[in-house]
């Protein structure tokens, strides 16, 4: 379908979704949203770029430096289960006795 390397051919549909919001028209969302692609597709990338980072304040951003501030998920999630299993075990065995308790005569 493309034509050109340096061309991307990009199809946008409008479509009502009465769920989140009824009185708002597809066709000028689709409008709007075509109107902000030709005004980016005037300017140079790195602008566009650069003009974004400076307006991000650092907590915006999703961008992750290192992993060194998240824990490792297969000890996190070992250490969950472990604790979990230990917690059902313990509560087993008290049933187990209680339930043995309210039986003996």
């Amino acid at each position: 379908m493309q034509e050109k390397d340096k061309e991307t051919v990009v199809e946008v549909t409008a479509e009502k979704n009465v769920a989140i919001d009824m009185a708002t028209s597809p066709e000028d969302i689709k409008s709007d949203f075509l109107n902000v692609v030709n005004n980016l597709r005037r300017k140079d990338p790195e602008d566009v770029l650069d003009n974004l980072s400076k307006r991000m304040s650092p907590s915006d951003s999703k961008e992750v430096g290192s992993s060194n501030g998240f824990g490792n998920d297969a000890a996190t999630m070992g250490k969950g289960f472990a604790i979990n299993y230990i917690v059902v075990m313990v509560f087993m065995v008290l049933f187990t006795f209680f339930m043995m308790a309210m039986m003996m005569p």
